[in-house]
């Protein structure tokens, strides 16, 4: 059985890859035009609209770049380009910076962009005031002081060399927000991208509009952009077939073969940073046991899983780090599936007989109920029983896995934050891992200046979480992107979770 699925899946593959085939066309190779309003399917509703205080990612796949500036900013290419801060310079030991403004830009609300924003909202990132609940104020740490030299130039402080600085300040946390605006950013975003925002319809739909007054000339093409919640993957597919959508973000590699074979339809089978992990809580048993942590280790075998699950769609990764990132070592090889180690570690732990364990997954996403099928099967071959309770994305799993008391024991979801490894230092965070090395190989990296000292750095720290199995990383997920044939200059690949269309077109 298993050779069979793995010839049809090879197959499957190269028939599919032959269709995937990206040519320029024609009009795309003339240039842009303006006009139109793309509809984007994104699977799951965002509970709130502020990026600084919402955790999910769809807030930052809607308003990432459309919505929203930060003083630097991510291309396609992932690489840290100018933002909002048109330059900057720095001193060489890396601890004084200044930002270089642009001028002219103006908020959707009509008031201008100036130092003062920068300052209000650096310094709102950097508060641990539970009022207004910012996600994550450790990527602001480093920053000792931010000082408003003028209208038009920051000067920044830090208080440690931080290597991440320039590209923390790229994140969709890092928004800049008005000093003096006076509405509900969770219900009325305000930035100063290129697309303001309309409304939104709950459980149906989020629309954003041309900014008139944006500040590179040309840009935005579209007239507008309507974002449509679709959880379930077959509706959506339905709905780009009939031309009722024409994008879907972060499809299902399970609709790529009969996208790929209709000729009104393009596909990219993209790079993204969404590692699918297997959480285990470290905070109570059995998984604060490491034996039963590593049992479940062996028992695995991610190249199947990315077989059975994803359609031979995706890429082993086994630590929390994208392989884009430069960082990033394989550290695959430490657990490689042993069914007879898992059990000899189960037995060891008291499990001899058996173990019996929940998992909650978020039945908004279908990588997640798949794998989770895949997970279910492999651990019960040596002896651990797993119950799939599914739940609803992103309030019941937010509520009872992600947030205290976390009350799980184990779940599957793809963590897509493009540099996130620094969870594994925050006890607060739902996995519960603590580990005083990894803390310090963690900060060691962060505040090295030399890039190969630096890598050194992370791959201990990388290595320190694949040896006590803090979760388990199996795969990284591929940018499956499904468009009509007319949408032009979306971008294929993901280094951020975000559906960035300030430079998308539609082809009459």
């Amino acid at each position: 059985m298993r050779n069979r699925f793995k010839l049809s899946k090879t197959v499957l593959l190269l028939a599919v890859a032959l269709m995937l085939v990206n040519l320029v066309s024609d009009s795309q190779a003339q240039g842009p035009v303006s006009g139109g309003v793309l509809r984007v399917v994104v699977s799951a509703e965002p509970q709130g609209l502020d990026p600084t205080t919402n955790t999910a990612a769809v807030v930052d796949r809607i308003f990432y770049n459309n919505t929203y500036e930060g003083l630097t900013k991510l291309d396609r290419n992932g690489s840290v380009v100018p933002g909002l801060a048109e330059s900057w310079t720095f001193s060489d030991d890396g601890l004084n910076w200044t930002f270089n403004l642009r001028q002219g830009v103006t908020f959707h609300d009509g008031s201008a962009f100036t130092a003062a924003d920068v300052v209000f909202t650096i310094e709102r990132n950097q508060t641990t005031d539970e009022s207004i609940a910012i996600v994550n104020p450790r990527f602001y740490e480093a920053i000792e002081s931010v000082v408003a030299a003028d209208d038009h130039t920051v000067n920044m402080t830090l208080s440690t060399f931080d290597s991440s600085f320039l590209f923390n300040l790229a994140r969709g946390d890092s928004a800049i927000l008005s000093a003096n605006y006076a509405g509900d950013l969770n219900a009325a975003p305000n930035g100063t991208g290129p697309f303001s925002f309309v409304e939104r319809v709950p459980a149906s739909s989020l629309t954003l509009t041309k900014n008139e007054n944006y500040y590179i000339e040309g840009l935005p093409y579209l007239d507008g952009v309507v974002f449509s919640f679709i959880p379930d993957p077959t509706a959506a597919f339905s709905a780009i077939q009939a031309g009722d959508v024409d994008v879907l973000a972060r499809s299902n590699v399970e609709n790529a073969p009969a996208a790929a074979d209709d000729p009104n339809l393009t596909v990219f089978n993209g790079a993204s940073t969404g590692e699918v992990i297997l959480s285990m809580n470290n905070r109570s048993a059995p998984f604060n046991d490491k034996r039963v942590r590593q049992a479940v280790a062996y028992a695995l075998n991610r190249q199947d899983i990315i077989d059975i699950a994803q359609f031979g769609f995706g890429v082993p990764v086994g630590s929390h780090m994208s392989p884009v990132n430069e960082n990033y070592v394989d550290t695959t090889w430490r657990y490689q599936q042993d069914q007879d180690k898992a059990r000899a570690l189960l037995a060891e732990a008291g499990f001899a007989d058996g173990l019996n364990v929940v998992m909650k997954i978020p039945s908004t996403f279908s990588y997640a109920t798949s794998t989770a099928q895949v997970v279910q099967q492999m651990m019960a071959d040596v002896g651990i029983t797993a119950e799939i309770q599914l739940v609803d994305f992103p309030g019941q799993w937010l509520e009872e896995v992600f947030f205290d008391p976390w009350d799980y024991q184990m779940s599957i979801i793809a963590h897509v934050e493009e540099f996130d490894i620094g969870i594994y230092s925050n006890p607060n965070y739902y996995y519960g891992y603590s580990s005083a090395a990894f803390d310090e190989a963690l900060a060691r990296a962060q505040s090295e200046p030399d890039p190969e000292e630096r890598k050194q750095l992370y791959a201990i720290a990388q290595f320190l979480i694949a040896e006590d199995v803090a979760t388990f990383p199996m795969y990284e997920l591929s940018n499956a992107l499904i468009l009509r044939s007319n949408v032009q200059n979306f971008w294929e690949d993901a280094p951020i979770p975000a559906a960035d269309v300030s430079e998308v077109w539609i082809n009459p």
